[in-house]
Protein backbone atom coordinates (compact mmCIF):
# COMPACT_ATOMS: atom_id res chain seq x y z
CA UNK A 1 0.00 0.00 0.00
CA UNK A 2 2.57 2.35 1.05
CA UNK A 3 4.28 1.54 -3.07
CA UNK A 4 0.62 2.18 -3.87
CA UNK A 5 0.21 6.12 -2.33
CA UNK A 6 4.21 6.80 -3.14
CA UNK A 7 3.33 6.21 -6.83
CA UNK A 8 0.18 8.23 -6.47
CA UNK A 9 2.36 11.32 -5.20
CA UNK A 10 5.06 10.91 -8.24
CA UNK A 11 2.13 10.78 -10.71
CA UNK A 12 0.28 13.76 -9.28
CA UNK A 13 4.31 15.32 -9.52
CA UNK A 14 4.54 14.35 -12.98
CA UNK A 15 1.38 15.62 -13.75
CA UNK A 16 1.66 19.08 -12.49
CA UNK A 17 4.64 20.25 -14.26
CA UNK A 18 7.13 23.00 -13.10
CA UNK A 19 6.55 26.82 -13.45
CA UNK A 20 8.53 28.98 -15.22
CA UNK A 21 8.54 32.94 -14.44
CA UNK A 22 9.36 35.18 -16.67
CA UNK A 23 10.00 38.72 -16.83
CA UNK A 24 10.93 40.33 -19.74
CA UNK A 25 11.23 43.52 -22.21
CA UNK A 26 12.06 43.58 -25.36
CA UNK A 27 12.49 46.99 -27.72
CA UNK A 28 10.03 46.54 -29.58
CA UNK A 29 7.86 43.29 -30.58
CA UNK A 30 8.18 39.89 -29.00
CA UNK A 31 6.34 36.88 -29.00
CA UNK A 32 7.36 33.89 -26.59
CA UNK A 33 6.87 30.23 -26.60
CA UNK A 34 7.53 27.07 -24.85
CA UNK A 35 8.96 24.06 -27.22
CA UNK A 36 9.57 20.72 -26.06
CA UNK A 37 12.17 20.41 -29.65
CA UNK A 38 14.77 23.55 -30.40
CA UNK A 39 13.21 22.77 -34.59
CA UNK A 40 9.79 23.80 -33.53
CA UNK A 41 8.24 26.73 -32.41
CA UNK A 42 6.05 25.49 -30.00
CA UNK A 43 2.91 26.84 -28.35
CA UNK A 44 2.70 30.95 -27.55
CA UNK A 45 2.71 31.35 -24.15
CA UNK A 46 2.83 35.05 -24.12
CA UNK A 47 3.55 38.60 -26.37
CA UNK A 48 4.62 42.30 -25.84
CA UNK A 49 4.55 45.33 -27.92
CA UNK A 50 5.50 48.04 -25.79
CA UNK A 51 9.13 48.17 -24.83
CA UNK A 52 9.13 50.49 -21.55
CA UNK A 53 6.64 48.02 -19.97
CA UNK A 54 8.09 44.61 -18.23
CA UNK A 55 6.43 41.95 -19.20
CA UNK A 56 5.50 38.67 -16.87
CA UNK A 57 4.27 35.70 -17.32
CA UNK A 58 3.88 32.27 -15.31
CA UNK A 59 3.53 28.73 -17.49
CA UNK A 60 4.32 25.35 -17.13
CA UNK A 61 6.92 23.28 -18.27
CA UNK A 62 6.48 20.19 -19.93
CA UNK A 63 7.10 17.73 -17.41
CA UNK A 64 9.93 15.29 -17.77
CA UNK A 65 12.22 16.52 -20.94
CA UNK A 66 13.83 19.65 -22.08
CA UNK A 67 11.80 22.57 -22.66
CA UNK A 68 12.90 25.14 -24.67
CA UNK A 69 12.47 28.74 -24.65
CA UNK A 70 11.81 30.26 -28.22
CA UNK A 71 11.35 34.24 -28.27
CA UNK A 72 10.79 36.13 -31.72
CA UNK A 73 11.94 39.63 -31.13
CA UNK A 74 11.53 42.27 -33.63
CA UNK A 75 13.10 46.04 -34.17
CA UNK A 76 10.75 48.52 -35.23
CA UNK A 77 13.78 50.98 -35.41
CA UNK A 78 17.40 51.28 -33.59
CA UNK A 79 18.67 50.51 -30.87
CA UNK A 80 17.45 46.69 -30.39
CA UNK A 81 16.87 44.91 -27.89
CA UNK A 82 16.06 42.09 -25.15
CA UNK A 83 16.47 41.87 -21.73
CA UNK A 84 15.20 39.62 -19.31
CA UNK A 85 15.11 36.93 -16.14
CA UNK A 86 13.80 33.70 -15.81
CA UNK A 87 13.11 31.21 -13.11
CA UNK A 88 11.91 27.55 -12.76
CA UNK A 89 10.30 26.30 -9.46
CA UNK A 90 11.58 22.98 -9.78
CA UNK A 91 15.23 21.57 -9.28
CA UNK A 92 14.80 18.82 -11.80
CA UNK A 93 14.97 21.29 -14.25
CA UNK A 94 17.87 23.39 -14.90
CA UNK A 95 19.46 26.51 -17.25
CA UNK A 96 22.77 26.55 -19.36
CA UNK A 97 24.38 27.95 -15.97
CA UNK A 98 23.75 25.00 -14.20
CA UNK A 99 20.52 26.36 -11.89
CA UNK A 100 17.39 27.42 -11.68
CA UNK A 101 17.74 31.13 -12.41
CA UNK A 102 19.22 32.32 -15.43
CA UNK A 103 19.34 36.52 -17.29
CA UNK A 104 19.94 37.95 -20.33
CA UNK A 105 23.47 37.63 -21.37
CA UNK A 106 25.91 36.19 -24.49
CA UNK A 107 24.61 32.18 -22.98
CA UNK A 108 21.88 32.96 -24.75
CA UNK A 109 21.91 31.54 -28.38
CA UNK A 110 20.13 33.93 -31.40
CA UNK A 111 19.74 33.40 -35.43
CA UNK A 112 18.23 35.39 -37.90
CA UNK A 113 16.85 32.38 -39.82
CA UNK A 114 14.42 30.34 -37.20
CA UNK A 115 14.56 27.92 -34.71
CA UNK A 116 16.51 24.97 -34.99
CA UNK A 117 19.10 26.63 -37.45
CA UNK A 118 22.65 27.58 -36.76
CA UNK A 119 23.13 29.65 -33.68
CA UNK A 120 25.49 32.19 -32.78
CA UNK A 121 26.10 34.27 -29.64
CA UNK A 122 24.22 37.87 -29.05
CA UNK A 123 26.09 40.98 -28.83
CA UNK A 124 25.57 42.41 -24.85
CA UNK A 125 24.85 45.95 -25.03
CA UNK A 126 24.85 46.74 -21.26
CA UNK A 127 23.40 45.69 -17.67
CA UNK A 128 19.86 46.41 -16.66
CA UNK A 129 20.40 50.73 -16.56
CA UNK A 130 22.59 51.30 -19.67
CA UNK A 131 21.06 54.38 -22.24
CA UNK A 132 19.42 54.60 -23.83
CA UNK A 133 16.78 51.89 -21.97
CA UNK A 134 17.55 53.02 -18.84
CA UNK A 135 16.27 50.69 -15.68
CA UNK A 136 13.54 48.62 -16.53
CA UNK A 137 11.57 47.78 -12.97
CA UNK A 138 11.03 44.62 -12.76
CA UNK A 139 14.07 42.93 -14.20
CA UNK A 140 17.21 41.95 -12.25
CA UNK A 141 19.50 44.17 -12.23
CA UNK A 142 21.86 41.84 -13.66
CA UNK A 143 20.59 41.20 -16.84
CA UNK A 144 22.27 42.38 -19.70
CA UNK A 145 20.44 43.92 -23.49
CA UNK A 146 21.09 40.84 -25.78
CA UNK A 147 20.89 41.49 -30.09
CA UNK A 148 22.38 40.20 -32.93
CA UNK A 149 25.54 41.92 -33.61
CA UNK A 150 24.09 43.65 -36.94
CA UNK A 151 21.27 44.57 -36.11
CA UNK A 152 18.60 42.14 -37.66
CA UNK A 153 15.30 43.35 -37.41
CA UNK A 154 13.85 39.99 -36.71
CA UNK A 155 15.74 37.62 -34.04
CA UNK A 156 14.87 34.26 -33.11
CA UNK A 157 16.46 34.18 -29.57
CA UNK A 158 16.74 30.13 -27.65
CA UNK A 159 17.58 28.36 -24.42
CA UNK A 160 16.94 25.25 -23.23
CA UNK A 161 15.64 24.03 -19.80
CA UNK A 162 16.96 20.83 -19.63
CA UNK A 163 14.98 18.06 -17.35
CA UNK A 164 17.75 16.52 -15.08
CA UNK A 165 15.68 14.20 -13.51
CA UNK A 166 15.06 10.13 -14.49
CA UNK A 167 12.61 10.02 -17.68
CA UNK A 168 9.63 10.72 -16.34
CA UNK A 169 7.10 10.29 -19.90
CA UNK A 170 3.29 11.49 -18.54
CA UNK A 171 1.70 8.55 -17.60
CA UNK A 172 -0.96 6.82 -19.82
CA UNK A 173 -4.84 7.29 -19.03
CA UNK A 174 -4.88 3.03 -18.38
CA UNK A 175 -1.61 3.62 -16.04
CA UNK A 176 -3.00 6.13 -13.99
CA UNK A 177 -6.85 4.02 -13.70
CA UNK A 178 -4.69 0.92 -13.16
CA UNK A 179 -2.43 2.36 -9.80
CA UNK A 180 -6.01 4.01 -8.78
CA UNK A 181 -7.94 0.73 -9.22
CA UNK A 182 -4.81 -1.12 -6.91
CA UNK A 183 -5.12 1.26 -4.43
CA UNK A 184 -8.65 1.14 -3.85
CA UNK A 185 -8.19 -2.76 -3.84
CA UNK A 186 -5.72 -2.58 -1.61
CA UNK A 187 -8.19 -0.15 1.27
CA UNK A 188 -10.70 -2.68 0.54
CA UNK A 189 -9.00 -5.29 1.68
CA UNK A 190 -7.15 -3.76 4.47
CA UNK A 191 -11.22 -2.84 5.47
CA UNK A 192 -12.74 -6.04 5.52
CA UNK A 193 -9.45 -7.67 7.04
CA UNK A 194 -10.16 -5.20 10.01
CA UNK A 195 -13.70 -6.14 10.47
Amino acid sequence: MKLLVTGMFALASIASGATLTVNMNVDNVFDLYLSTSDAVLGTAVGTGNNWPVTYTFTPLLTPGVTNYIHIVAVDQGLPAGFLGDFSVDDPLFQFVNGTQSLVTNTTWSFNTTGFGNPYSSPADEGVNGVGPWGTRTGVSSAAHWIWDPRNASTVYFSTPITYTGASTDTPEPAAVSLLVGGLALCLMRRRKSSV
